[in-house]
């Protein structure tokens, strides 16, 4: 893998973390404002009375992110390490779990009623599969 991709993964796995703090900040009320600035920019609004379902579901949401980028981050950190043919099976692991995480979170997002959710998934899963997807398929 060169060293743009490389540098590309890392720079996308530390701006998802840093999007996983976002969301973990509204399961407190003193941390809530990034996530309302965050809604408000896709068009939606922080309510004003989060109760405490909401603010679970945005703190095990960013905790899930968090943990997330930094499973990807030592996947990579490793498998850059190997030989291509030896990282080959963790490339293909997490090209798997991307595709997974886009299929059930899409249908889950036109399920309920928030389509616009698998246009923003659509990106990521690409910057991210992209790289991941050569690494282990070529």
């Amino acid at each position: 893998m060169t060293a743009f991709w490389r540098n590309w993964l890392t720079l996308w796995c530390i701006g998802t973390g840093v999007f996983g703090i976002v969301l973990y900040g509204a399961a407190f009320a003193p941390t809530t404002l990034p996530t309302a600035l965050f809604m408000d920019l896709i068009g939606s609004e922080w309510p004003t009375d989060a109760g405490p379902h909401l603010r679970f579901a945005f703190g095990l949401m960013g905790s899930i992110t968090i943990g997330w980028m930094i499973t990807f981050y030592t996947l990579c950190r490793t498998a850059w390490t190997l030989e291509p043919a030896a990282a080959r099976p963790l490339w293909r692991g997490a090209f798997l779990s991307i595709a997974v995480w886009y299929v059930i979170d899409g249908y889950a997002s036109i399920t309920t009623g928030f389509p616009l959710n698998v246009a923003s998934n659509t990106v990521l899963a690409l910057a991210l599969g992209w790289p991941i997807w050569r690494a282990g398929y070529r």
